[in-house]
């Protein structure tokens, strides 16, 4: 569904008709996770990256938040403003 291989997770900014945009991690098979009560948005996951890791790896394998399926959610930009994030090999990436 979501084009993700098993075993992996996204992160990425949605938001629903009733509700702002909100950081979650996104599962192959379209389970979403809101993580806003942990991040206020994807810069902060990005800046907390060695810790949001494995924080949202173990909320990938075990739930425990608020859980959509993506079709109900309207996607949004991953960033909202310009950052420069680390890809896990270090280059640096601009990304909107």
């Amino acid at each position: 569904m979501t084009g993700l291989s098993q075993g992996s997770f996204g992160v990425g900014t949605f938001r629903t008709e009733e509700c702002a945009n909100f950081p979650a991690i996104i599962m192959p098979d379209g389970t979403v996770y809101d993580v806003q009560t942990l991040y206020r948005d994807t810069h902060a996951i990005f800046d907390d990256w060695e810790r949001a890791f494995d924080l949202l790896n173990d909320i990938a394998v075990k739930g425990g938040m608020p859980e959509f399926e993506y079709p109900q959610l309207i996607p949004q930009p991953v960033c909202q403003r310009r950052s420069k994030i680390r890809p896990y090999g270090g280059a640096k990436v601009d990304q909107f």
